[in-house]
Formats: structure tokens, C-alpha cells, sequence
């Protein structure tokens, strides 16, 4: 695998993987958008315990192999969590990946697609039922994850 890029120390990196080419795309270009305009709020709120949050976006093509893919782009850039994908195929090919490389990164799953049985099976770090239950869930597994 890739060697590790380390952040800037005043940084904390997530890797996003939406589709934004393929059948989800529309649905997907939205949801960058939000996840860009959360990005920017935290920054503007002092950031993840006070580092920067910086965005890192692959396009995963709405294919289990493009997630893949996308994740393969992702890997060895630091980051401290990775968001998406949102379909439980999708998903479980990221985490026979992320097995493959023997990395440790916060991985939940959550929403209609799949369940918390679902993110047990696949060996999900958690399983937000709702918005506020996965904010909740991200904010303990990446304060973990950050240096001071």
C-alpha cells in the first residue's frame, strides 16, 4: 500500500466518497454540498479540537469497484475518518479493503440502506439510527483520533 502523507499538524483530514458521476449523482452533488458547507461551519465554530477540517473528495461512481477505487486514492492521506459510501455494497467493499490494508479508521454506517445489524456484520466501528445519533458517534470516534 501507500505510504502515509502526514496532515499539517494544524489540520484534521476526512476523505469523502460520494458519487458524483453515475445513477446517484444528483442525490450525491447535494450531499457534497452539505458536507462542504458543514466543513466550512465547524472551521468557522475553531474546527475539530481546534484543527482545521479539511475535506479530501473522491468520486466513488456509484459502483462497488469505484469505491474502491476512490478509497485506494484516499488511503495513506492521513485522515481521521472517511464518509461515505451509502449503499450496504458499497460499504462492504470499503471494509474488505480497509481489512486488507490493516488500517484502523472510523467507520459508521447508518440511514435507510442499512441497519445497526448490518454495521455489526461488516464490523462497523457504530451505527447512527438518525442525523443526531451519528454527530454524536462521529464526534467520539475522531476526538479518539486526533492528536492533541
Amino acid at each position: 500500500g501507500a505510504g502515509t502523507t502526514p496532515a499539517p499538524s494544524g489540520e484534521a483530514r476526512f476523505g469523502v466518497i460520494p458519487s458524483l458521476t453515475g445513477d446517484a449523482a444528483a442525490n450525491h452533488l447535494r450531499a457534497k454540498d452539505g458536507i462542504g458547507l458543514a466543513c466550512k461551519e465547524i472551521n468557522e465554530a475553531g474546527g475539530v479540537l481546534g484543527k482545521k477540517a479539511v475535506l479530501q473528495i473522491e468520486d466513488e461512481q456509484t459502483t462497488p469497484d469505484g469505491c474502491v477505487l476512490a478509497a485506494s486514492k484516499l488511503y495513506g492521506t492521513d485522515m481521521v475518518a472517511l464518509l461515505g459510501p451509502n449503499r450496504s455494497a458499497h460499504t462492504s467493499a470499503i471494509m474488505e479493503q480497509i481489512k486488507k490494508w490493516c488500517i484502523s479508521i472510523p467507520v459508521i454506517c447508518g440511514g435507510a440502506p442499512v441497519s445497526r445489524e448490518f454495521a455489526s456484520e461488516i464490523g462497523a466501528n457504530g451505527y447512527g439510527d438518525n442525523a443526531p445519533e451519528a454527530v454524536e458517534l462521529c464526534k467520539r470516534l475522531v476526538s479518539e483520533r486526533v492528536p492533541a
